[in-house]
């Protein structure tokens, strides 16, 4: 499971002045029931009315009916740096891929500084990606 990739490499994250941040479209319930028996020690946020995924172009983007795995990383100016929507449940970036878009994304400096990076909130029509996408 991903989150638990994630829970293990959160020291390193949180070395990278990042932060690790779920959203669920489970029930509270079940959201709370994972968070406790993985030992998720970052932020699992609620979306059971599918408002935030449907915002950002998820939400049944691959025609199952519920949202597609997606990772979105931004940099410490909030810039969206890159994402990463599955092609299917099972297609979610390793640990190893985001920490290395985040050293990127260090690197790059300030948003200005970088012509291949999206200032927009989210993807305007996300489709599903193989690799980083960081237009």
């Amino acid at each position: 499971m991903q989150l638990v990739e994630l829970q293990g490499r959160l020291d390193e994250f949180r070395s990278l002045d990042a932060e690790v941040i779920a959203i669920s479209t489970d029930t509270p319930e079940q959201a709370a029931a994972m968070v406790a028996r993985n030992n998720l020690e970052f932020p699992v946020l609620y979306d059971t009315d599918t408002a935030v995924t449907r915002a950002w172009g998820v939400f049944d983007l691959l025609g199952d009916g519920v949202a597609a795995p997606a990772t979105f990383v931004f940099d410490v100016t909030g810039t969206l740096r890159g994402w990463r929507i599955g092609r299917n449940s099972a297609d979610r970036p390793s640990a190893d891929e985001v920490i290395a878009l985040l050293k990127e994304a260090a690197r790059a400096g300030d948003a200005a500084a970088t012509p291949n990076t999206r200032a927009s909130p989210a993807p305007a029509r996300p489709t599903a990606f193989p690799t980083w996408d960081t237009r």
